[in-house]
């Protein structure tokens, strides 16, 4: 006879008698040797899904551009995910920008907390925490492709005294009553007195790309892979305003800066 039949034949179920025999099956399973190891599990199984899930979020959810660029030269254009029997992903298509440590438990969106993961591997990876030993192994595998001067290990969260950027205000919507109102008269300005045309012309000519192209700039003697913003002609002159990446020690420190045009070229792999 079950649970609900012993208590049945008693007399009317309380509610107190089902939870007490509730409280008393789950005790006897505790103390045996095969329950603290099902409970043992459990606690640890619940531990690891809370881990980071408290911490602070970085108020930047998603890599720039150029951070993702940078993160993919940094390796080498390949999927980083690693396999225990097949090693390294060859993957090199629709590659996408990850943080290590997923910005839903609080990770950083740092070139410090990014790496190069393929659209599988990335979809497959989810929120899931790595530990410190696959972040240790991740640094010793890094060591055979990332460039030379460039930080192996990864750094979940901002350090304590990052500023924050802000967030974007908030955009509200005009009102119903606003938008049928009938539109006011705008004041019309004097006329401005007729100037005389200069005699000298401003031969001085813009030309913005939106979004930036990439490009490979002449740094220290090297091409190196950067944004170009625009064309600028002063006269007979061409420049390009470029930026490169953090740790190209050129410029005075500088990101972005004017080059002479012939110190730019379009990557091989771009097509004129």
């Amino acid at each position: 006879m079950g649970l609900v039949g012993t208590l049945a034949a008693d007399g009317p179920i309380a509610a107190s008698d089902i939870v007490g025999s509730f409280v008393d099956t789950f005790l006897s399973l505790a103390l045996s040797p095969g329950g603290v190891l099902v409970l043992v599990l459990l606690v640890l199984r619940f531990a690891s899904g809370l881990r980071g899930a408290t911490a602070r979020r970085d108020p930047e959810r998603r890599f720039s551009r150029a951070q993702k660029a940078e993160l993919l030269r940094r390796a080498g254009g390949r999927c980083e995910h690693h396999h225990p029997l097949f090693g390294r992903c060859d993957q090199q298509v629709r590659l996408e920008a990850d943080h290590i440590h997923p910005h839903s438990r609080g990770g950083w969106t740092h070139l410090a907390n990014g790496q190069a993961l393929c659209r599988r591997h990335n979809k497959a990876k989810r929120a899931r925490v790595p530990t410190n030993r696959e972040l240790r192994q991740l640094a010793k595998r890094r060591a055979l492709y990332y460039p030379p001067g460039v930080p192996l290990h990864v750094v979940r969260r901002a350090p304590k005294g990052t500023p924050v950027p802000s967030r974007p205000p908030v955009v509200v919507p005009p009102s119903v009553a606003t938008l049928m109102a009938p539109p006011r008269p705008r004041p019309v300005a004097p006329a401005a007195p007729a100037l005389p045309i200069p005699a000298v012309v401003d031969t001085t000519e813009t030309r913005r790309f939106d979004p930036p192209r990439p490009v490979e700039v002449l740094v220290d003697g090297a091409w190196r892979p950067g944004l170009q913003q625009g064309w600028r002609r002063e006269g007979e002159a061409w420049t390009a305003d470029v930026s490169w990446f953090a740790g190209y020690a050129v410029a005075e420190g500088r990101q972005v800066d004017r080059v002479p045009a012939d110190q730019i070229r379009l990557p091989p792999s771009v097509t004129r």
